[in-house]
């Protein structure tokens, strides 16, 4: 993943600040940090290239012909049906997925986002409409803050960057901590006043009449009369599409492998796609009540794997404040020590993209949307099982619905 910032304000904004906002998207990326000035807006990139494309970007990046700029966290996965749909219509090129992004925007302006798919989250400097442009794929994959300070408006990917625009002391938002502490964390806020989390497929725009912030995508509920035969293969098409896009890489694949139905499935489907993958689990023998090492063994055996295994019972515990120190939010996994391990091991064999099967029930099941829609549509038994389902007993379901 790449990091992105742009500062949009009507005075000139001091150096220190820039600086401060840099060094916290830095990490980020390893292939080249850069600034660029157009106007009132700064725009500011650090680059993570992990796709054959990727390598060939100098972001922030100007539109060939038009005054639009972007930075962007971005790997778009429908390149091939955009360019045939643009080639022909715009005047950029449409080589790497900068481009496509750029070239969607001066095709179809801020409705672009609903011709992109992939994971992303990038702003657009529209000087010829002196406006800020941001959005978040629909998945929320990339992250994405935002926050209208003493020092003018500021997105970027992460909170510290943010937090470096602000003059003085941050408050604590104690609803959002209350909501943290009950296990409901608002989607689009944070533990600070004021900074605000772009939520998954969500668009702003900020310009000098201030920020509009609107949903642009919704997950599509509506029934669809497939039989189960064909139901299956197109769950099949789309999770093997979903599985190849992401073998897009500069430097080959890694894919955790726990040996539940997640990972096993992502795993075997990326294995269909190349020779070169390495799988990863987390094994932990001191604990065989929840150790998955029959089960992990098993599927590699079927796969044709041989996982780097790791010892999760000797990893260090997260430790809370330092986390919070360092990314400016609570702590939301108390698996992440497993996460990072894995994710090192895949840097350290020289690979940037590490396949993780888990939180698709969680991103279904945990959408409010959804369960707004189904009221909206006067399925008010499937809006009640949708809440119940989202980890709420009957009771809490009945007081949410």
């Amino acid at each position: 993943m790449s990091g992105f910032a742009a500062l949009l304000t009507a005075r000139e904004i001091p150096p220190t600040i820039v600086d401060g906002v840099r060094e916290h998207i830095a990490s980020r990326g390893r292939h080249g940090l850069s600034t660029e000035t157009s106007g009132p807006c700064v725009l500011l990139h650090s680059a993570l290239w992990t796709t054959p494309e990727s390598t060939a970007e100098r972001q922030p990046q100007r539109h060939t012909n038009r005054e639009f700029w972007l930075t962007a966290d971005a790997r778009i996965d429908n390149r091939r049906e955009l360019r045939t749909t643009l080639h022909g219509h715009v005047r950029h090129p449409l080589e790497t997925d900068a481009d496509l992004i750029l070239a969607s925007y001066e095709c179809w302006g801020q409705r672009c986002v609903d011709h992109l798919i992939g994971d992303f989250a990038f702003a657009i400097w529209d000087a010829e409409r002196a406006e800020l442009f941001v959005a978040r794929d629909p998945c929320g994959m990339r992250p994405a803050f935002y926050a209208t300070t003493e020092n003018g408006f500021v997105a970027a990917s992460t909170i510290q960057s943010v937090l470096a625009v602000i003059d003085g002391s941050p408050t604590i938002d104690e609803d959002y901590l209350i909501g943290y502490l009950a296990d409901v964390t608002p989607r689009d806020r944070t533990i600070w006043n004021g900074i605000r989390r772009l939520a998954p497929g969500e668009s702003l725009v900020a310009n000098e009449s201030g920020t509009r912030v609107w949903t642009y995508w919704q997950p599509d509920l509506d029934s669809h009369d497939l039989s189960l035969t064909e139901t299956a293969e197109t769950v099949r098409r789309l999770f093997d599409d979903a599985v190849e896009c992401r073998m897009r890489t500069t430097d080959g694949v890694s894919s955790q492998l726990s040996g539940g139905f997640d990972s096993t499935t992502v795993t075997a489907t990326a294995a269909r796609f190349t020779t070169d993958l390495q799988a990863v689990s987390l094994i932990y023998p001191d604990f065989p009540g929840t150790d998955e090492s029959a089960h992990i063994d098993a599927a590699a055996a079927h796969i044709g794997l041989d996982p780097h295994r790791i010892d999760g019972g000797k990893l260090a515990p997260s430790d809370p404040s330092a986390w919070s120190t360092a990314f400016g939010e609570p702590l939301y996994s108390a698996d992440a020590p497993d996460t990072a391990a894995c994710l090192e091991a895949a840097a350290a064999s020289g690979r940037s993209v590490l396949l993780i099967g888990g939180g698709g029930d969680d991103l279904l099941y945990g959408s409010e949307t959804a369960t707004f829609d189904l009221v909206m549509q006067r399925r008010l038994v499937s809006a009640y099982r949708w809440a119940a389902n989202d980890g709420l007993s009957s009771g809490a379901a009945t007081a949410y619905f």
